[in-house]
């Protein structure tokens, strides 16, 4: 029998998603780090990178994951293990040690550098790869120094990588199946929604955010946004800078979007916002580049919602476009594609139904699980 893989995965959450977690829960931070982990990976903050029990189904993967910038869950691990606290990198240092895995996985942007790879491959023998995740487009072969492999959801970022002589693979997005079984099945309001990040960063959000504008503009939307729109008024420093900066076009669709919002949704509350929505719009980042990647087109048609996606040229390698979700190719068609599809609940309803067989049936995490083991084995 083939021996199971030893993976460690390393994450950082959105800061936001984590205290509205801790927040609800008074006392959490005391608990054990099994109880938190638990308490974590049943609220599903990120439905579709929780991998430890996805991975372990079967005996093929021994998992260790965990949240680097959840303090209160690191903080009860090194308590319970007799380790000193200390930086959030010294602490994840001692859990990689503890762990012995045969592959690291870093998925964090902000934290975890080339160093510190370095210092995990010399401190942990054990360790024969180290891989790192690239889905915002970044293509930076330098931040990313240290990875023996890199996984990326969108296929030009692999192009890059290889270009760069490092070792990259095309790993989409999927949907925890799960979810289903914590979500009501209520009735469907006729209604457009967006939950979300709109970031107005370089690669990031700004054709989202025009995108939007416009729905918001000549539509009933129910936003639900995270990142720069949630500091929309004049005397916030954002909206400073960028009437200093003369981005008067980029401050005013900030302030729409901004007024509009009625704040984040994250874990369950999104699942259940985007089952119950009529139609769920989704827009991919601008570093794309017309390639479809994000982690909606799963999360939405996994819950049975009727999808309106930005068209993008491999598209139907995920979906059928306009049979299992509906699509758009510029702002004025995505208000008038929902505006029918509003006004069309059969047909909406198809394409919902349809959106989901396809997800359950090809873009399940369980099935992204044995793509991942060809993977790493391959490599091992």
């Amino acid at each position: 029998m083939t021996s199971p893989i030893r993976l460690f995965k390393a994450s950082s959450f959105h800061s936001g998603a984590l205290a509205a977690h801790y927040g609800d829960r008074p006392g959490l931070e005391g608990e054990s780090f099994a109880n938190q982990w638990k308490s974590l990976t049943g609220e599903l903050l990120v439905g579709t990178d929780f991998w430890k029990e996805g991975l372990e189904e079967g005996g093929r993967f021994e998992v260790f994951e965990t949240v680097l910038n959840c303090t209160p869950l690191q903080s009860a691990w090194a308590r319970e293990n007799g380790v000193r606290e200390g930086t959030p990198k010294e602490i994840l240092l001692a859990q990689v040690e503890m762990f012995r895995p045969m592959v690291f996985f870093s998925h964090d942007f902000e934290v975890l550098d080339e160093g510190f790879r370095n210092e995990v491959r010399r401190r942990v023998p054990s360790v024969r790869l180290i891989m790192g995740w690239d889905g915002i487009g970044r293509c930076d072969a330098r931040f990313f120094g240290g990875c023996d492999l890199m996984l990326s959801c969108i296929p030009h970022v692999v192009d890059y990588y290889v270009s760069q002589s490092v070792d990259s693979k095309l790993f989409p997005y999927s949907f925890n199946d799960k979810i289903l079984d914590l979500i009501p099945k209520t009735g469907r309001r006729s209604s457009v929604g967006f939950t979300g990040s709109i970031q107005l960063k370089s690669r990031l959000h700004f054709q989202r955010a025009e995108a939007l504008y416009r729905a918001v503009s000549e539509l009933r939307v129910d936003l639900h946004a995270s990142g720069s729109v949630t500091k929309w008024k004049w005397r916030e420093r954002e909206q400073r800078r960028r009437l200093r900066h003369l981005q008067f076009r980029q401050a005013w669709v900030t302030r729409v979007l901004g007024r509009a919002n009625r704040g984040p949704l994250f874990g369950l509350p999104m699942y259940r916002f985007m089952a119950n929505s009529g139609v769920i719009l989704n827009m991919h980042i601008d570093a794309a580049k017309g390639q479809a990647s994000n982690m909606r087109l799963f999360e939405a048609t996994g819950v049975g919602a009727c999808l309106l996606t930005d068209w993008q040229s491999d598209l139907s390698n995920y979906f059928e476009p306009d049979v299992e979700v509906a699509t758009y190719r510029n702002s004025r068609e995505l208000v008038e594609r929902a505006r029918h599809l509003l006004n069309s609940p059969l047909e909406r309803e198809e394409i919902a139904r349809a959106g989901q067989r396809r997800t359950l049936r090809d873009h399940t995490f369980r099935r992204r699980a044995a793509v991942l083991e060809a993977i790493l084995r391959d490599h091992l």
